[in-house]
């Protein structure tokens, strides 16, 4: 009968020591280290990719709405609800039809930045972009008869525009914190119309949304970019109804042309970014 073999005992030479576990453990928490962060700016960078082609969505839809409404855009805001749910409606339905399912759950991801404060679900659609003011305007602005800025706020038809390439007309805004109804919890919304590009110069200067009635020189100038942050209340000084650089830690915005391309610029101070007043301003 054959005798069992004894089992080798593992030479002492072939286990770890304390000191090489120690090495290789700084190692891997090394390379960790170094690739966190790329990890981190990949991630930041496919969410502004997410947020581009939603923004292009959008103008997209703006503009067939355009199509079979006179080269009008929708309307930024008006008594019975936003340009948020005049889209929604296209985009849900698919066909360019005008369907009633402007609230419906599939059409609600397009509408918010996945980098924007994220809000409870509920039946309403909450925003993280915000449109021109005078390609989609809020019309209790509009129909102000005491406002001396009703002429320069009144809306300019899409085929009116001379180089609608040049023209920002949605991008990402700046969000606001919504108490909800049952004080559970708070909803983020960007303002639907962006009444506070360029330290809601508008209000101040005849006109001011006119390109061709710029200072000379004064296109090529940057906007007044904001404070670049989420406001609390509605209040500009806060940063309400302004573009909100939220991609790239903070120093990044997308933007939709009206001819339909989008594209990301930068900020770096108030006084610093890359679009110029001429991008905003309406010359028709």
């Amino acid at each position: 009968m054959p005798q069992p073999q004894p089992q080798p005992r593992p030479s002492a030479a072939t286990a770890f020591t304390l000191i090489e576990l120690l090495v290789v453990i700084s190692i891997i928490t090394l390379l960790i280290g170094l690739l966190l962060p790329v990890l981190g700016s990949a991630r930041s960078t496919a969410r502004s990719a997410v947020c581009s082609t939603r923004l292009r969505t959008l103008i997209q839809a703006a503009r067939l709405y355009g199509h079979d409404h006179d080269h009008w855009l929708p309307e930024g805001q008006f008594p019975a609800g936003e340009w948020v749910h005049t889209l929604a409606q296209i985009i849900q339905s698919g066909d360019g039809t005008y369907g009633s399912g402007g609230d419906q759950a599939a059409s609600r991801g397009v509408i918010r930045c996945p980098e924007a404060p994220d809000n409870r679900v509920d039946d309403e659609i909450k925003t993280s972009y915000s449109a021109h003011p005078r390609l989609m305007i809020q019309r209790s602005i509009v129909n102000d008869p005491a406002a001396n800025y009703t002429r320069p706020l009144r809306q300019a038809r899409q085929d009116t525009i001379r180089n609608p390439s040049g023209l920002i007309t949605l991008f990402d805004g700046a969000m606001v914190s919504e108490s909800d109804v049952d004080g559970v919890a708070e909803r983020w919304a960007a303002a639907p119309v962006a009444w506070a590009i360029d330290n809601t110069a508008f209000f101040d200067v005849p006109r001011a949304l006119v390109a061709r009635n710029l200072a000379p020189g004064a296109g090529g100038q940057s906007i007044d970019g904001g404070v670049n942050r989420d406001a609390q209340i509605y209040d500009p000084s806060q940063g309400a109804g302004n573009f909100r650089w939220r991609h790239a830690a903070d120093t990044a915005t997308n933007a939709a042309f009206l001819d339909g391309h989008v594209e990301t610029r930068r900020y770096r101070s108030r006084t610093d970014t890359d679009i110029t007043r001429a991008e905003v301003y309406v010359d028709h």
